[in-house]
């Protein structure tokens, strides 16, 4: 006899003289609340530990499958990465057992694996799909613990990221390191040089109870040796890994504002790649842009022998970095480059990093607003004063060219060009 549990009905009783818009738009809410229900796992809850050496067994029941033809159902169970991606490691052929009986209403199925390990440590789900007019999953999934007090942590290889207990990532990017706890009571720790870099502030480490430690925008400083370690009741066990950050770095010395004409510009690119596939960074200038491919020629700098104002040196740290420094002397903006890339070998393939910057030039601003213009003001004023003059001689030889200024000239520059213009005229047809 298998379990049966309730049937439990799914009734609306919509108003008839409501518009059909919204009895459609509620019977589709009322099917999803019926779907929501017709799958979930025995026991129904969110986790729960089992120790080592326990037999792990999970119920899936899915409700209603007699709406359903046979052929139409298809259900099947998540396990574990530990379990699924490494079946020989794990030996799930003989650990795992599952079956599956179908009766009148329900599809029940029930998933026991024996002699539990801590790596067993993960998400079980059951999923089941129906094949209609279009595919419909359901699924549900319950966290499951495997403690035991000499493992309280445990590394899951998920990604295949792990060589060898070492963790490759790529210089920018984040990396997930699978160190999980046995125990939801378990404090997880991450130990470098004495120093646990989960509690400092401004940490780039983050830890996720179900998903493991995880590292945000990885550099070239983070390539070293670390401690996993797991705490509960005063007893820590702990894991060893290593993390190694490959790919390449471009960045300018005092990269705040544009550099000034006549000083120094440094460029520094760092690479950390595969000793096997190892090459220095290689340095190249932009000639010019090419319109019919609308992409940007490089050419390569001779780092034995480069160009005048150019200066290359090489260095390689005890963590494998190859750091290349080019530094561009006296810049100005008629002969300096001012694009770069460098270029570099991971893992035998060639990746590059560009930069570019602008030169900029003294402001002379103040010359043009402390000195030309005032000079041109008084220029102006003087030509101004020059043109009245030449007309006061030229129409009023003999009148009294003070007296009008004196009478005039309080009306404005302009209206003592004019006045006076008009009463030498006027002083002139008189003395004829």
């Amino acid at each position: 006899m298998f379990y049966e549990p309730p049937v439990r009905l799914c009734i609306s009783s919509v108003n008839s003289r409501w518009i059909g818009g919204l009895l459609l738009v509620h019977l589709i809410l009322v099917a999803k609340q019926c779907s929501a229900q017709q799958i979930r796992l025995i026991p129904d809850i969110p986790e729960q530990v089992f120790a080592v050496g326990s037999n792990i067994t999970l119920t899936c029941i899915f409700e209603d499958a007699e709406l359903y033809k046979d052929n139409s159902l298809w259900q099947a169970w998540q396990l574990p990465d530990y379990v699924a991606k490494h079946p020989e490691l794990s030996d799930a052929s003989h650990r795992l057992s599952q079956t599956y009986v179908k009766n009148g209403t329900h599809m029940i199925s029930t998933m026991t694996l024996t002699n539990s390990e801590t790596k067993d440590t993960g998400y079980f789900g059951c999923t089941v799909r129906l094949f209609r007019l279009r595919d419909e999953n359901y699924e549900v999934k319950q966290y499951v613990y495997v403690s035991s007090n000499d493992n309280n942590v445990f590394i899951d290889d998920q990604q295949g990221g792990m060589k060898n207990s070492t963790f490759i990532f790529e210089h920018g990017n984040s990396g997930l390191v699978p160190c999980k706890s046995t125990h939801p009571n378990v404090t997880v720790s991450l130990i470098r040089n004495s120093r646990n870099l989960l509690s400092e502030p401004n940490s780039n480490w983050l830890m996720e109870s179900k998903r493991g430690l995880i590292l945000h925008q990885a550099t070239f400083e983070d390539t070293g040796d670390y401690q996993c370690i797991g705490t509960v009741n005063n007893i820590s066990t702990k894991i060893f890994f290593k993390i190694f950050v490959e790919g390449i770095e471009l960045i300018r010395v005092d990269n705040i504002a544009d550099p000034w004409e006549g000083n120094n510009v440094t460029l520094i690119c760092r690479a950390n790649i595969n000793p096997e596939f190892s090459s220095p960074p290689e340095w190249f200038f932009m000639s010019k842009f090419d319109m019919s491919t609308l992409k940007r020629i490089y050419v390569l700098i001779n780092e034995t022998d480069p160009s005048e104002g150019i200066k290359i040196s090489l260095t390689n740290d005890e963590l494998g970095v190859y750091e290349s420094r080019l530094e561009l002397l006296n810049v100005n903006r008629q002969t300096t480059h001012r694009e770069f890339k460098c270029n570099s070998k991971i893992d035998n393939k060639t990746v590059s990093k560009e930069i570019s910057f602008f030169i900029t030039g003294p402001d002379h601003s103040w010359i043009i607003y402390g000195l030309i213009l005032p000079i041109g003001i008084i220029v102006l004023v003087m030509i101004f004063v020059a043109i009245i003059v030449v007309i006061q001689r030229r129409y009023c030889p003999s009148w009294d060219i003070g007296e009008c200024r004196s009478c005039v000239c309080l009306l404005g520059l302009w209206n003592c060009l004019q006045m006076c213009t008009y009463c030498c005229f006027l002083a002139s047809d008189f003395s004829s």
